[in-house]
């Protein structure tokens, strides 16, 4: 039942697992809001939508406050959500009128993943950890 749910949400607030740490992982958890073509509010680890942004993907700053990004841990995840409250609130007419305009730059975050951005991901993830050693 939570499928018909999530499929009709279209904004995810994404909570990655690694928080407190200064990089971390971009996990599934935001790879399916972009398959879903839903637009991330992503709260993970300081710097994370900046690394997501750099990576390719589109992370809509001109719809998302995203400032919240390089707060500080204790803050970063209230000030998400409050910065965003356009979004998180019900107010249909507007929210559905622009969605479908962004719907062709969702897509192409979603055609990123299908069209092999794992592949890229697994490689640059190589390469960090060769320049590592």
């Amino acid at each position: 039942k939570l499928l018909d749910i999530y499929r009709g949400a279209t904004v995810n607030i994404i909570n990655e697992t690694l928080y407190d740490e200064s990089h971390g992982i971009i996990s599934e958890k935001t790879l399916s809001a972009f398959v879903a073509l839903q637009l991330p509010i992503i709260i993970g680890y300081k710097g994370i939508v900046n690394d997501i942004r750099n990576y390719g993907f589109d992370v809509f700053d001109d719809v998302i406050d995203h400032s919240y990004d390089m707060m500080d841990n204790d803050i970063r995840w209230e000030k998400a959500i409050e910065l965003n409250q356009h979004l998180l609130t019900r107010n249909y007419v507007w929210f559905h009128h622009n969605y479908d305009t962004l719907l062709p730059r969702l897509q192409k975050n979603q055609d990123y993943i299908i069209d092999g951005y794992l592949d890229k991901l697994v490689e640059n993830v190589i390469s960090q950890i060769n320049e590592m050693t």
